[in-house]
């Protein structure tokens, strides 16, 4: 996953792209490959739950293009998430455990 936005801010001086204006800032809708670009979730400790735009990659291209759609999140916010979503899964696994043996019981 890109690191910044600081990268699509670069090369949208030097790459044909759509934007379109909403209040003070510009957003990308069309990356320099011709698609669409799509809004995807960052799942990693620095940006867990933070949306961003990119280019989809389709057909084995992928220009680069970058783009936060959320804010940064504060650093308690960061510090505490992952460990929430590790606990959400485990528990999921442990329930998809528990269906696993009620169903094998009933056969």
């Amino acid at each position: 996953m890109p690191q910044s936005a600081s990268r699509s801010d670069r090369s949208s001086r030097t790459n044909p792209m759509e934007y379109t204006s909403t209040g003070d800032s510009s957003v990308v809708r069309t990356c320099v490959c011709g698609y669409e670009v799509v809004v995807r979730t960052s799942w990693t400790n620095a940006n867990p739950g933070r949306r961003f735009r990119g280019c989809p990659g389709d057909n084995g291209s992928y220009c680069g293009i970058f783009q936060w759609v959320d804010p940064p999140m504060c650093r308690r916010a960061k510090e505490i998430i992952p460990g929430l979503l590790s606990r959400l899964n485990d528990q999921e696994r442990q329930l998809n455990e528990y269906r696993q043996k009620i169903l094998r019981k009933r056969l």
